[in-house]
Parts: structure tokens; C-alpha cells; sequence
């Protein structure tokens, strides 16, 4: 298996947006050459959003077949259309039904199978002694079951 973190470009200038587009291209570039078939988990801060009109994320997961956990487990598996009068929710207002520029993808392999439960928006575990979060971002749980295929 292979794991991936992901920190892409922020902000949604014009310059940003096509910096975080490459960042992508990049990563699923290297994927395809060096995750070819093999069980993957790619997952971290991407900075985008599928309804966000300048962002690539419906061709990243095209080209690498990889599941987004929030879609399946907690959007229905419907991936949120683009949308050209898109604004994001601010990070800290998120919840489970909510998309996050955090992200965990994963994919099985033909040896062995990933299955997402659990997803979770962790909003109150990361606070300062005044109960304030420690980030701009919640961090993301996930459990995942799993079986080998021999």
C-alpha cells in the first residue's frame, strides 16, 4: 500500500489556483507511475473543492480511481457538482455534511480491499486551554475495514 500526504497550494487567486492545478497534475502524474495498481490512501490539505469552477479535483479522482470518504460516507456518493458562484464555508464552520479542502482518497487493489467507516470532523479535540482550535483547519478521522485477497 501506498499512503500520500498532500499540502496544495492555497488561496483562489488566479496564479494560486493554477499552482494548486499542477500540484495535482504533479501528483497524479507521480501516482500513475509509481502507484500503478497497488492499494493507495492519499489524503491531507488539498485546498480545493469540486464546486470551486478553477479547481481540477474531478479530473485528479478520474485519472487516479480514487473514492473520496466524505462523498461516499457522508454525501450520499453524489461528488458536488461546479458550481461558477461557488463560495467556501469557512474552515472552522464545517461539519460532517460539509466539504472540507482536507481530504482523505483511498483506492483498493486487486489484493487487497479498503472500506471507509467512521469519517468524522474532529472539532473539539484539537483546542487550547481557553478551548479555542489549535488550526484554521479541523483534523479528519477515518477508520477504514480491510481484507487481503491472496
Amino acid at each position: 500500500m501506498d499512503v500520500y500526504n498532500v499540502h496544495a497550494n492555497a488561496q483562489n487567486s488566479r496564479k494560486a489556483s493554477s499552482a494548486r492545478r499542477d500540484n495535482l497534475n504533479q501528483l497524479r502524474d507521480y501516482i500513475g507511475e509509481h502507484s500503478s495498481g497497488k492499494p493507495l490512501i492519499v489524503m491531507g490539505d488539498f485546498n480545493a473543492h469540486y464546486s470551486f469552477c478553477d479547481d481540477n479535483l474531478h479530473d485528479f479522482m478520474d485519472s487516479t480511481a480514487l473514492v473520496d470518504s466524505w462523498v461516499e460516507l457522508e454525501n450520499g456518493g453524489l461528488v458536488p457538482e461546479v458550481r461558477h458562484e461557488f463560495k467556501p464555508p469557512h474552515m472552522l464552520s464545517i461539519s460532517n455534511q460539509s466539504e472540507s479542502i482536507d481530504k482523505i482518497l483511498y483506492r483498493s487493489s486487486s489484493h487487497l480491499s479498503l472500506a471507509a467507516r467512521d469519517y468524522k470532523i474532529e472539532n473539539n479535540l484539537f483546542t487550547n486551554v481557553k478551548g479555542l482550535p489549535l488550526s484554521d483547519h479541523y483534523a479528519l478521522a477515518l477508520n477504514f475495514n480491510w481484507a487481503i485477497h491472496p
